[in-house]
């Protein structure tokens, strides 16, 4: 169950009962504290979020992936989806100064429902992006 899933069924059995408003209010505020300790949505680009579903279609270790962002290039192999994930990610570094880090990619790789997907120039992103 997600929590917007728990959300909307406090709505329904909340409407079904008789429940004072302040009680109902702080169910939602337990509910909230909850995702934003546990599920904080994670900003990242469409392209950002689909590499990282690829990965982990594929098959590759959480490792793996952070392998690839740091050292894509540096593979004899030059497995193109490793190449992708260090051009991707890194891209981040130079154009302003950020790239995720492991703890967010962690929470975003177990689950890729909290990943919040943003423009590509970062347009809906607010200025505490991903601070931690």
């Amino acid at each position: 169950m997600t929590f917007d899933e728990a959300i909307e069924k406090i709505d329904n059995i909340t409407s079904e009962i008789n429940i004072r408003q302040e009680v109902i209010n702080d169910i939602y505020g337990v509910v909230e504290t909850l995702r934003k300790e546990y599920a904080p949505d994670i900003e990242m680009t469409e392209a950002e979020k689909q590499l990282i579903e690829r990965f982990i279609f594929y098959g590759f270790s959480f490792t793996q992936f952070v392998d690839a962002i740091n050292n894509g290039n540096e593979f004899e192999t030059h497995n193109a989806l490793y190449v992708e994930a260090n051009e991707c990610f890194k891209h981040r570094i130079v154009s302003d100064g950020y790239v995720l880090n492991e703890r967010l990619l962690m929470q975003a790789w177990i689950n890729t429902k909290t990943i919040k997907v943003i423009g590509e120039n970062n347009d809906k992103a607010t200025s505490g992006r991903n601070k931690d």
